[in-house]
Parts: C-alpha cells; structure tokens; sequence
C-alpha cells in the first residue's frame, strides 16, 4: 500500500454510489497497490508519480498499553473480514477503556461498523495521510488472508486474534464471536416488513443467499432453486432471497423459476430496496440461513442465528468454527480445498465443479436437521423425502449386500479382522463434515466391490425398525450389523461451551441401554462388541445375526408406538 498525491480535482472513489468519495487535489491518499496501478492506466494525469510507502510513516501496534492512546485499524473489505475484526477490537478496549479506536473501511461497509460501541470513529477508506497522525499506532489486515500460508490452516479469527498480538488459545470461544448492533427504530422496521410479508410466529421463515461476492465461491443457481422448490411447498414455509442490488435478476429467476402458487411467499431483498442494516435486522426473524462462503454466514454467525454453509474452494472450519448453532457442508473433490481468493470463476469451469459433490438432498436435509435441532420446527416434505430416500437407498443396496455385514454411519473406524463390512457410510467424498449422515440417493455402485457408500446414520433417525426389518431381509445368518452410538459424557461437556467444532455429527439420540432396548425385539440378534471409537467420541455396537428366527411381535412398529422414541433419551 501506499500514499499517492492527487494532482487535480475531480477523481472519485465508488463514483456513482451513495458511497462516493471526491479526492481533494494537493491531498495524498491511501490506496493498494493494486488500485495504484488502476489509476496510472485509467487517470494518470490525476496522480503524481511522487509516492510515499505506507511502511515510511506507519507506527505498528505491536501489543503496547493503547490506555490514553488511539489505535486506528483498517481493512478494506470484505464483510465477512471486517467482522473478523471485531472480536480483537473488543478485547481491546475491555483491556484498555481509556483507548480510542479508529476504524478505516470502504464506503460500503460503514454501516457494518455504525452502533459499534468500542469504535469511537469511523473513517472511509481511502483516507488521507493526515488520518495518520490522529493515531499513535496502526495496524492494517491487507494480505492477512490473501496470500497468507498460515490462513490455509487456521481459523480467520485466530489468524486476526494474532495479528493484534493476542493468544488465540487464551481466547475462550464466546469471545471470538462478531457483533451486530441494531437501533431501536431498526427492530421496528423489520418488524413491520416481516408483518407486510405476513410472517407469524408458526411459520418458518428460512433466509437463503443467492451468490458470493466470488463465482468461485457461489453455490449453483439451479440447486438453490430446486432446495426452495423442496421446502416452499411446505404451507408455513417462507423464503428470504438475500442479495446485493446487482443480483436482483437472479433472485427473480429463482422465484420465477417455482409454481406460480407459491412465488408469492418468496421476498428477494435486493427488490425490496434492502440496505446492509435492513438485511442485518430482517436475519433476526430468519429461523435459519443458508448461504455460501460469503457475508450471510457471517451475519448470522454475529447474530447468532442458525446457519447452514456450502463450502468449496475453502474449508468451512477456517471461517465458521467459532459460530453458535453453525452447520457446513464442505464440497471435497479431489482438487479441494484450492483457496483461490480470485473473483474470476473457477478455471475448471462455472459453477464451481466442487459444488457437484454437494446434492441439494443434502442441503435439504441439513435445512431439517438444523430447524429441528435449533428452534424445534419440521418441513414435511422434507421428512417425507427422507424416508423415500432411505427406502431407495436400501433397495438399490439389497443386490449388493452378501450377509457379511452392514455398516450405518460408522465412519471410517477400524474393526477386528474377523469382520468383513458392507458399508454405508457418510458420503461418497469420505468428508465428516457432511452433517448427520444422511443418505444421498444419487450413488455410484460399482459392481467390483461388495460395498456401498452413502449417507445415513442411526444418530439422527427414528426408524432403527424400518431399518432392521430391512436389513433382516437381506443379511444372512452370521453377518454382522454395526450401529454407532455418541458418548454422552462427550457430548455433555461439548454443550456447556460453544462447540470447538462445527458440526456435530457424531451427537446421539440413543444411549447404549435405549438401543439395547430397541434392538431387544430382534431376539434373532446378539450384541457380541461394543467399540470405543478412536476420538472416544462414541461407541460402535456390533450385533451378529444368529438365526432366521423372526423379529417379536412389535418390531415393525415405530417407536413412538413402542415407547422408545429418541426423544425420551434425557437430552445433555
């Protein structure tokens, strides 16, 4: 970066929006290295070719006591950056109240940071040299991420946390959260545009963005449009489409893209004229986002509001670890995680081909597994779905299955030799961070092996029977069954903090003494092992089949009807 001289008067920076700032000749300027290179070739005779580096007059904050100081910090952009510089920013002034912090960021940013209370001052960048001397230290994020080794492997909060001079360890977790601050007059805004679109506290209203800022990084179009198609069908559903004003034209093709009945239940926010702030309030009423690796995530993760990320170039740990009720679907082919910071779409092709891996049955999934986990509410198309998938699933498998085992969502843990497994596992990309399991209809078999790869695990189903009486069907005497159960005491301790990972796919709904209990009426079956997992995360049962005798009466019943449901497990 650097300071360059404006030489004549009529140079503006984000000319033509309601950010526009005029460049006063005889004034020097901050600007990047990048943007420098512009303006040689697009106005040259605006600047001087005399520069100043930034490194000639900048006074870094190297962890010094700020009490009585002023501390100006800046970054560009964009939002999901400059809430990862909300967290240290805090910390700072709860360890020196006596501090004035000065933050720089774009014209279309300050409302991000407008109602922060540990910011004393707001300045729009590109800021003049003089903004320098106001401050005793500075410290810029430019290049924090992009072009950092470091931010392929660690957490973009830590990476900031570090910057400032703390130690991300000594950070509890909470801390590392953002914040958004909304005004009184902005509740009631909100309020009255969730009252127009006839929002009611039964409904769910779930808020989807429809791109990044980045091709490489915006999950399909046309997925977007068959997940809204899934859950809009659903009378209590609403969908909020987020977007910038340039993306008005395909939230419009998405809505139009859906039955005609239904597209009056969708709002597209760049329609309705949303700013920065109103799309902040309306995410609180939302019951959960979807979004991919872009500022939705972001917001929601500040507000705390549930949230589902779709992950390509980037892993989702990196950015959404620290969020409360926060769930990814990371993409992981092999070309994956690539990290290519570029707004140039990926150069194997547009969509990125990552977001291949990712079926909107997953999405769709997810969507259900989060309403019903965070705020006790169901879509019953979805479930409905469900359960013709797994039937699907079951059948397509049954040709394949030779009586020698059938593994449900065990992962990738070993077992003794003695066990030869048919397996259906989490997902064709081997990726834990696909949440809970679930099963993808879409699979590959190939006939070489005697295996299948999908997605379902017993955690987070309430039909162990159907599953049993279908397996029954098809193993032979002798095979094994393997059922995973989470270790509570696990899952006790994770749930009196903010989670240290994202996705909890290994939470339970069963007990060790509740499956044995469900599994009771297959007196033809004997637990013979149960399996530590390597984590310690959980337990893997294993069951031998021992005859064709059949099931007791009551096994094809559902375990609402057995008394058994998940639901009665004494929940951590």
């Amino acid at each position: 970066m650097k300071f360059v001289e404006i030489v004549k008067d009529g140079l503006a920076m984000e000319k033509g929006s309601p950010w526009e700032k005029n460049l006063k000749a005889g004034k020097r300027y901050l600007v990047s290295d990048l943007i420098h290179q512009q303006l040689n070739y697009m106005k040259p005779d605006h600047i001087s070719r005399n520069v100043i580096d930034l490194k000639e007059v900048y006074r870094p904050y190297k962890g010094e006591d700020l009490n009585g100081k002023t501390l100006l910090v800046w970054r560009h952009g964009g939002i999901g950056d400059l809430l990862f510089m909300m967290p240290p920013l805090r910390i700072l002034k709860a360890t020196y109240p006596d501090c004035k912090i000065l933050v720089g960021v774009g014209g279309k940013y300050i409302d991000l940071y407008k109602r922060i209370p540990y910011v004393d001052e707001i300045h729009q960048l590109p800021f003049d040299i003089e903004t320098l001397d106001i401050a005793d230290y500075h410290l810029h994020f430019e290049q924090i991420i992009e072009g950092n080794p470091r931010a392929e492997t660690t957490n973009a909060y830590d990476l900031f946390l570090e910057k400032f001079g703390f130690k991300p360890e000594e950070v509890d977790a909470a801390e590392k959260v953002p914040d958004v601050f909304l005004t009184d007059q902005e509740i009631k805004d909100a309020q009255k545009r969730m009252d127009e679109f006839g929002i009611k506290e039964e409904d769910i209203l779930i808020g989807i963005q429809i791109a990044a800022s980045s091709p490489i990084r915006t999950f399909p179009s046309e997925k977007i449009v068959k997940v809204c198609h899934e859950i809009i069908k659903e009378e209590k559903v609403k969908i909020i489409l987020f977007g910038s004003l340039a993306q008005i034209e395909a939230g419009m093709n998405i809505k139009l893209s859906l039955p005609v009945e239904y597209q009056n239940k969708i709002l597209i926010s760049a329609e309705q004229r949303f700013t920065l702030r109103d799309s902040m309030a309306v995410t609180r009423h939302c019951d959960l986002i979807v979004a991919p690796d872009s500022a939705m995530i972001h917001i929601a993760g500040a507000l705390r509001v549930p949230v589902i990320g779709l992950y390509g170039p980037f892993p989702a740990d990196l950015r959404m670890r620290y969020y409360y009720n926060a769930l990814a679907l990371n993409a992981s082919p092999a070309c994956a995680p690539c990290f290519i910071h570029d707004h140039d779409p990926c150069p194997k092709g547009s969509p990125s081909p990552c977001f291949s891996v990712i079926d909107e049955q997953q999405v769709l999934f997810a969507i259900e597994y989060m309403l019903n986990k965070t705020v006790n509410k169901s879509i019953g198309s979805i479930n409905a779905l469900k359960k013709n998938v797994f039937t699907k699933v079951l059948d397509k498998a049954t040709p394949y299955m030779k009586g020698k085992g059938i593994d449900v969502g065990s992962g990738y843990q070993k077992y003794g030799e003695g066990f030869d497994i048919i397996r259906i596992d989490v997902n064709p990309m081997v990726n834990p961070d696909i949440i809970a399991n679930f099963y993808a209809p879409n699979f590959e078999i190939d006939e070489k092996i005697d295996y299948i790869i999908s997605s379902y695990s017993i955690n987070n189903t309430k039909d162990l029977s159907l599953f049993m009486t279908k397996a029954d069907s098809f193993l032979e005497v002798g095979g094994h069954i393997i059922l995973y159960i989470g270790n509570q005491t696990f899952i006790k301790e994770i749930d009196r903090q903010p989670p240290k990972y994202l996705l909890d796919y290994f939470r339970s709904s069963f007990t060790p003494e509740s499956l044995d209990k469900a599994m009771a009426l297959c007196d033809n079956y004997r637990k013979i092992e149960s399996v530590v997992a390597e984590n310690e995360d959980g337990i893997f049962q294993i069951w031998r089949k021992e005859s064709e005798a059949e099931p007791k009466d009551g096994h094809q019943k559902t375990f609402e009807e057995l008394g058994i449901t998940p639901r009665e497990v004494e929940k951590p």
